[in-house]
């Protein structure tokens, strides 16, 4: 077994697939891996990330928000299809805006949003 090997993850059939098959994918982050806890660790990293060489980014709302837009359009990108009218586009997109300010809080912490906790603008 090959290190390319180890790090393939199986399809969710099971063994039945080998990994050069292409039903395997890589163990990083991958836009069906990008579900809401997935994107919530993302942008809670990014934003970590990004108060390195930017003080305090950590605990502002404007970078959370920033960050979560750009997340949460990635998502509802991948999310987009063909066979969807234009009506199911706008209520994605409406689900998409809730979920951008929930990642958003969820960044910043319930407890900050919460319990008052002033947050940085």
């Amino acid at each position: 077994m090959g290190i390319r090997t180890a790090m393939q993850v199986m399809p969710p059939g099971g063994a039945g697939e080998s990994a050069d098959s292409g039903g395997a994918s890589g163990v990083f982050v991958t836009p069906q891996s990008l579900t809401f806890p997935g994107a919530a660790v993302l942008v809670s990293f990014l934003l970590r990330l990004a108060s390195v060489p930017f003080q305090h980014a950590d605990t502002s709302f404007w970078w959370a928000l920033g960050i979560s837009f750009v997340i949460g359009v990635i998502i509802y990108l991948f999310s987009l299809n063909d066979k969807m009218t234009r009506s199911d586009k706008v209520k994605a997109a409406v689900v998409a805006i809730l979920n951008i300010l929930v990642l958003t809080g969820t960044a910043l912490g319930v407890g900050s949003l919460t319990t008052n906790v002033p947050v940085s603008t």
